[in-house]
């Protein structure tokens, strides 16, 4: 397969050793976004070329290593098709059969590792792999859980079975009267379900939930500021890396003036999510990324 090419590839290998240099510094969700700046440099067709594969095989490894599903799951059509010329050694197959195996599709992925596992003669399997090795032999009798090797909270840390259902109960309140366009009544039933969350209240997993929330009414209620902490703590101290928190962070901070990091950000959400996420969104949003493609600015100025 080829390469890109030209300044795409000077550009490509100067953000890729970036990549390599914020994995090293453990900084994950900067890594995430210059992966997604290198899938952009690739251009139509990026399957024909060298780099789909090195993208693919990094995004996959990253959302393995950090636990992200969702994020896997977009991209393992992407590392499947990646590259079909390149020399075929089982690598692919065991990144595949991680991926089933995180989605407790068991019998898939124990196909799949011994398929990288012949092909590899053995190579593909580290010390970092031993559950893998002990699942594919058999000696692992059942999948632990996806979460089993996150951050994720013990039983002792979860939400007492009461609160949970009130603080449910308050959001779902809150969800129905959004729907019905009520949008400052919808978040006071979000504020009272936060005002329960025992301290530290980021500590729990419907802290998220209410944050999305709230972040959501006030985006749609056109206070861009009040909803840009939100998305932006969700995006960084929650460390969500998906298509909902990209676009809205993206699009808050471009209605706050801070249009070009606005723009990237919506752009990576296109990355995750395509053109589908754009169907009830405002039709200047997806302007912005057919001009980001094209070449051009949203006023059709050639910026590249």
């Amino acid at each position: 397969m080829p390469n890109i090419g030209g300044e795409k590839l000077r550009l490509f290998n100067e953000y890729y050793n970036q990549c390599l240099k914020l994995l090293n510094e453990h900084k994950y969700n900067e890594e995430l976004l210059m992966l997604l700046d290198c899938w952009s440099l690739i251009p139509n067709d990026k399957y024909y070329y060298d780099e789909s594969y090195l993208v693919a095989w990094r995004v996959v490894q990253l959302a393995i290593e950090t636990n992200n599903i969702p994020l896997m799951n977009e991209w393992k059509n992407h590392i499947a098709l990646a590259d079909p010329e390149r020399a075929d050694s089982g690598h692919r197959e065991m990144l595949l059969g991680k991926i089933a195996y995180m989605n407790n599709n068991l019998q898939e992925a124990r196909e799949l590792f011994h398929i990288a596992d012949k092909k590899s003669e053995g190579r593909c399997f580290n010390a970092a792999d031993s559950k893998y090795i002990d699942f594919m032999s058999g000696k692992e009798s059942e999948l632990k859980g996806t979460n089993s090797d996150s951050n994720a909270y013990s039983d002792n840390d979860e939400l007492d079975d009461d609160l949970y259902k009130l603080i449910t109960s308050y959001c779902e309140e809150g969800d129905r009267l959004f729907d019905d366009g009520l949008f400052d009544e919808a978040l006071l039933e979000y504020d009272s379900a936060w005002d329960l969350l025992p301290e530290p209240k980021l500590k729990w997993d419907a802290a998220s939930w209410i944050y999305a929330a709230k972040g959501d009414v006030y985006f749609f209620k056109g206070d861009y500021s009040d909803a840009l902490p939100f998305f932006r703590d969700l995006y960084n101290q929650f460390e969500m890396i998906n298509e909902f928190v990209l676009i809205r962070y993206g699009q808050c901070l471009y209605e706050s003036g801070q249009t070009e990091e606005g723009k990237r950000f919506i752009f990576e959400a296109y990355m995750l999510g395509g053109k589908e996420l754009f169907i009830h969104e405002n039709a200047k949003y997806y302007t912005l990324i057919e001009s980001w493609n094209d070449g051009t600015n949203e006023n059709g100025n050639v910026t590249k």
